[in-house]
This record gives structure tokens, sequence and C-alpha cells, in this order.
């Protein structure tokens, strides 16, 4: 492992950032990308790790049963992750998957090659996965990822007649509920990404048994947290008129769903109602879940480690905040009263 070993190296020497902020910067980029082909190429050459029948008998029970974490970013779905993270009921992606309207679409023209880079993203996910140390959340032994890579192939190669559309998504689920404790008490797997809820009529047609839990924020909160966010980065990020239209559309899909039937697969949270409340807010979620009551649920975590909060909701402007243009003020009144129509269906 000597050269995984000083190729893992390389990458910490490039994390020097606490931040994610230099994702798209060389310094970042191209030793995780070294390190993750030497990684595949090792677990290739070993094999595939097939799954054994206490597995598969896992699989049989929960592949179909994911739970997907959504709401528009800076709502608390990090929050609500890290939360759901501990429950021995649920194996949690420990990074965003962006399958749907993203990687889906990236892999549907490569139906025989999508498990080389499929599994190279998530190898570089977890150099870094949560912008805070520690960044290795599998260990800093290389022969982890190994066998995370060889558990990718097995688990590809074992579900060859699952639906080709969902097929790299259960794999990794399945990659990631293998490495708990106990699978045999597992009853979903989650998966947090923000703006999946634009999504949820793809999501429903091809895992019908999903539930979804729907982080709602009100739109000040979210654009002061946007704009605080950008200044504690120093990078250029998303446009504030566009985040603000981001959210007024995720909050009507979010509406579209919560009145079209949807009532008992989606659990729609204020995001101020869990920092107010924890405990009962996630009683409630566990209720939702019909997982019961775990104390992980009042703690924060990513695969067992302490998380820290997302800083950036703790900095910058705490006044609330003031469109600086026609266009941020048009789409912010949007949002919130589309914030306000959402909270009438949830409420009512």
């Amino acid at each position: 492992m000597d050269h995984l070993a000083a190729l893992q190296a390389a990458v910490d020497a490039a994390l020097t950032d606490r931040r994610r902020v230099g994702y798209y910067d060389d310094a970042w980029l191209q030793p995780a990308r070294r390190w993750s082909a030497a990684i595949w190429e090792r677990a290739r050459g070993l094999g595939p790790l097939l799954p054994g029948p206490t597995e598969r008998a896992m699989a049989e029970r929960v592949a179909d049963c994911p739970l997907f974490i959504c709401g528009a970013p800076r709502s608390g779905t990090t929050l609500m992750r890290d939360l759901l993270d501990g429950h021995p009921a649920i194996a949690t992606l420990p990074s965003e998957g962006r399958y749907f309207g993203n990687w889906e679409a990236r892999l549907a023209g490569r139906p025989d090659d999508w498990l080389a880079p499929w599994t190279r993203e998530w190898l570089e996910r977890l150099a870094n996965p949560i912008n805070q140390p520690p960044y290795w959340l599998l260990g800093e032994d290389p022969g982890v990822y190994v066998e995370f890579a060889r558990a990718m192939a097995g688990w590809s190669e074992a579900l060859t007649g699952a639906d080709a559309p969902r097929l790299p998504l259960i794999t990794l689920a399945l990659a990631f509920a293998t490495r708990q404790a106990d699978a045999g008490s597992l009853r979903y797997w989650a998966d947090k990404t923000p703006g999946y809820e634009i999504h949820l009529d793809a999501i429903w047609s091809h895992f019908p048994r999903a539930r979804v839990i729907a982080m709602l924020r009100r739109p000040e909160a979210v654009a002061a947290s946007h704009v605080a966010g950008i200044a504690q980065s120093g990078l250029r990020g998303t446009p504030t008129h566009r985040m603000l239209r981001n959210i007024a559309r995720s909050h009507a899909a979010l509406r579209r769903a919560a009145v079209g039937g949807a009532r008992e697969r989606l659990l729609v949270i204020s995001y101020e109602r869990l920092v107010a409340d924890r405990a009962t807010v996630m009683a409630e979620v566990a209720d939702f879940l019909e997982t019961g009551w775990d104390p992980a649920l009042s703690r924060q975590t990513i695969l067992g480690h302490d998380a820290e909060p997302n800083t950036s909701f703790f900095v910058g402007p705490r006044t609330g905040f003031t469109p600086a243009s026609l266009r941020e003020y048009f789409w912010l009144s949007l949002a919130n009263r589309r914030h306000r129509r959402l909270r009438e269906v949830v409420q009512g």
C-alpha cells in the first residue's frame, strides 16, 4: 500500500483549508483524481467483493426503501442528515448523492461503464466529504477505500437485474449500508441532497416506497445564510437573485407534492421549529419513519464522528436580509408568498 499511502499524503497536503473551497482547484482535484484512480485500479485487480447471504438479505429489505432529505440549500438539510446519521435503522450517506438531476443524466449514456466514474467520484468525496476534519471518514488506511471500491463492484454485479436508472444509487447505498455494525436492524438508507424536491416525480417513479423529509426555512434567513457563506469562503457563489428563485421553485414543488396525495410519504419540517425544540421535532421524524426513538437522534454525527454545525449559519449579518436589486426583491417576494402557501398546506 506504499504507493497508495503516498498518493493519499498528497491529497492531505492539498487539504490545507477546513472547507472544501478548493474543490475545483488543481491543488485539491488533481491529487484526489490520481489517488482515486489508483484505488480503483487496485480494487479491479483484486476483484469484486461479493455480498454474502446476510448482506443479500439486508438488500432485499432496504434497497427499495430510501429516505431522501431535501429542501432549498441552507434550509437545514445538513442538520437533519447529521441528526439521522446515528440511528441504527438508517444507513446515511456521508455526502450528497446528487444523483437525480445530475449524475443520473451523466451516467445514462454509459450503461455498461458507469461503475468506474461513479465509484471514483465517491472515493474523492470520502477524502473530504463534510468540509471539516477528520477528512478520511473511513479511516486513514488506504486498504479501507480499496475494500469500499470492491464492495461497489460486488454490489453492481449482484444487482445486475435492477432497474438501470437507479442501479448506481442503490449500489452506492448498499456499499455503505453493509458497513453498518448491525445490518439486521436497518430499514432505510438515506441521501441528503438539496434540490431533490424538484425531482420528486422521478424519485417516486423509481422508488415508490421512498420517504422524503423536506426542510423549510424562512427565505430571508436562507438568503442571509447564503450571503454569509459566500463571504466566509471567499468564493463567487450562485447569484443571490438566482438563489431566491430556486427557493421559490423549491417551495412550489413541495406544495404540489403535499396537495397531490404524497402526505404519507412526505414530511415537511420547519428549520426554526427544529432549532427551537429538537427533541419534539425529531420524535415526530421517528414517528414518520416508524423507526422508534433513539438517543442518536439528538446528536449530530457523520458516520459516527461528531459533526460541527455549518458555520456559515452563525456568522455574518444576524438581522435578516435586504434585497440589493429589483430582481432580488421580486424573487424574495415570490419565495415568501410560496413559503406561506406551503406552510398553510402543511399545517392544515
